[in-house]
């Protein structure tokens, strides 16, 4: 049950946990935990008095036990990699929150209230999530005033396919958000009360949610947004086995009287895992305060408008460079927080904040101006990858391999030639692109950009149903929609050729990369997005002078080349072989045997 008591005058709480955000109107809403015992807080209804209610936190009322379904457009991949600790580095997840008209109308049309109301459910998910390092920044709230902007049923199934039609069609188009979370007031078929895609941050199509308007406290809502939002990065429904020092989890299936906080041994598992196999790009970008809706909160850890740093309450804070009080820096600091910031000081220009992750990635350095380290940047759309197999594209190096291990798991390989002749046929199973809800046979120098056939691997693909023959095996979608068994743009299929929308052509045709490196100056070279980027090793912005970095390791540069001739590497005291208007795919025999024939005197280090 809940006990209430109203509170007058000046109230000091020595809390273990809280979660309180301020209105605008300078009432209190939120929890507080002391020795214990949970309370609940918020302000006593249309009082023009400083008086607020506070609940002794028993447990929430609820009509009968909620579920949440989840709709798994994945499956899990077998690993045998070692789980790593990525909580160190933080993400903030761009997240746009729509409230249908239903809600609105329920609490009495009153826009201030519902914005209230939804700063404090992302308040609370962030304190929640604080636990995994990951902030969510709210950069969108919509209130659907005047009717719903997309067909909302029931039946939470149709109106979650329902809702991200609409963000992909309409809302990323105004504006771009990594997420979407919709807050509706229906009464959901059976006892579900939200429904999410698994593993589905950052994708246009699927990174979002909806949530069931069950409960007048904010904060039971707000628990099952970041149950639904722990679906969309990567975490499933806890079993048995799982545990979280707490009652109930926050990835529980079933939702009881009451309100989880935790995330399990199961959850952070999960994440990590995502985290480390899929590597969501978005969550690497750091969102601009200046968009952020929400109103700052100083002590929840992140660093919002108007503050130069966040290390938590004061009870939390470990900072020395910050001052948890005014969320300010302490004197003589120039930094709090940040992978350029070290002992409360920018780190030196061209110090490594980001290393090298793969054929197709540059490593990113400290500018010697900012506590952030810079986007995450890519090698020139057309760059050799994978030992010559593929070509960099937007920071990937997409082979039909490594697709068909994406689709039918680590054991799956790309299936024989021949399977490729049906993509001549122009059937759901083979075609090269659709028309007017035809589907258009390939052309015969164009069959290796349609239909992705492999063999081996799991019996059923990731996503979508699967189709065999002979020894070739592909999917196609299920009820209609995109078809994820197609050859990706950019995938090779031929010497200096890609694919692109169903269609091998030359590659400069569609990079237009000829020519990039040779605006770069000093020791620079040209990214996917056609911009200068120092190479490793070379401070920024000149590129002309040694970051002073002496350990060796294999330059950026020439990490997918040295492995096909075993030349070795160079250390970062070398210098590489000048290149006078270095161009990309349309100039392989230089990037390639080129680099390998130069490189041949050199000696291992």
């Amino acid at each position: 049950m809940l006990q209430l008591k109203a509170v007058r005058g000046h109230v000091a709480i020595l809390t273990q946990s809280c979660g309180f955000k301020r209105s605008q109107s300078d009432f209190l809403s939120g929890y507080f935990e002391t020795r214990g015992q949970k309370y609940l807080i918020e302000p006593l209804g249309a009082s023009d008095r400083d008086e607020h209610a506070v609940y002794k936190y028993e447990k929430l009322q609820q009509k009968s036990i909620k579920t949440c379904g989840l709709i798994n457009n994945t499956w899990e991949e077998d690993s045998d990699d070692p789980i790593n600790d990525i909580f160190k580095s933080s993400s903030s997840p761009e997240v746009s929150t729509q409230l249908s008209n239903s809600p609105y109308k329920k609490y009495e049309e009153d826009v201030q209230t519902v914005r209230q109301r939804i700063f404090g459910i992302v308040n609370y998910i962030n304190k929640v999530y604080k636990a995994i390092n990951i902030y969510v920044a709210l950069i969108g709230l919509e209130i659907w005033t005047d009717g719903d902007k997309c067909l909302l049923s029931s039946a939470a199934g149709f109106t979650l396919d329902s809702f991200s039609k609409w963000r992909l069609s309409d809302l990323l188009k105004r504006k771009r958000n990594d997420n979407a979370q919709l807050i509706t007031g229906l009464d959901f078929d059976g006892t579900t009360i939200g429904l999410a895609f698994l593993k589905s941050i950052c994708s246009d199509t699927y990174s979002a949610g909806i949530i069931q308007d069950h409960n007048r406290n904010e904060i039971a809502v707000a628990a099952t947004m970041a149950h639904e939002m722990g679906h969309n990065l990567g975490m499933s429904h806890d079993t048995k086995a799982c545990t979280c020092n707490a009652e109930v989890c926050i990835m529980t299936d079933t939702v009881s009287s009451i309100v989880p906080k935790k995330f399990s041994s199961c959850s952070l598992q999960s994440f990590e895992k995502y985290m480390l196999s899929d590597m969501p790009k978005c969550l690497t970008n750091i969102p601009d305060v200046s968009s952020i809706v929400a109103p700052p909160s100083c002590g929840n850890g992140f660093v919002e408008k108007g503050e130069e740093c966040d290390c938590g309450t004061p009870e939390e804070c470990t900072n020395a460079c910050c001052d948890p009080e005014t969320c300010k820096l302490t004197e003589g600091s120039t930094c709090a927080h940040g992978e350029c910031c070290e002992n409360c000081q920018y780190k030196k220009s061209g110090a490594i904040c980001r290393a090298v992750k793969h054929d197709c990635d540059l490593a990113e350095m400290c500018t010697g101006f900012s506590a952030n380290c810079p986007a995450d940047r890519f090698r020139v759309n057309g760059y050799p990858c994978n030992y010559g197999e593929g070509y960099c594209y937007m920071g990937n190096c997409p082979t039909r391999e490594n697709q068909c291990k994406a689709a039918f798991g680590p054991q799956a390989t790309e299936g024989p030639a021949s399977c490729y002749r049906m993509n001549e046929k122009g059937v759901y199973y083979g075609y090269c692109r659709t028309e007017k809800g035809s589907h258009v046979p390939c052309k015969k120098k164009d069959i290796m950009c349609g239909k992705l056939f492999c063999t081996g691997g799991k019996e059923m693909p990731r996503d979508g149903s699967l189709v065999t023959f002979e020894s070739c095996k592909a999917s196609f979608p299920r009820n209609g929609g995109v078809d994820p068994g197609m050859i990706l743009n950019g995938t090779k299929c031929g010497n200096g050729m890609v694919c692109s929308n169903g269609e091998c052509v030359y590659a400069e045709d569609v990079f237009r990369s000829t020519n990039c490196s040779a605006k770069c100056t000093g020791h620079a070279v040209c990214d996917h997005e056609l911009q200068c980027q120092c190479e490793e090793g070379w401070a920024p912005p000149t590129c002309d002078s040694s970051s002073a970095l002496t350990s060796k390791r294999c330059m950026a540069t020439h990490w997918a080349l040295a492995p096909t001739g075993g030349h070795g590497c160079l250390s970062s005291s070398e210098t590489a072989p000048t290149c006078t208007g270095c161009r990309s795919v349309s100039n392989i025999a230089y990037l390639g045997l080129g680099f390998l024939h130069t490189f041949k005197s050199l000696q291992l280090v």
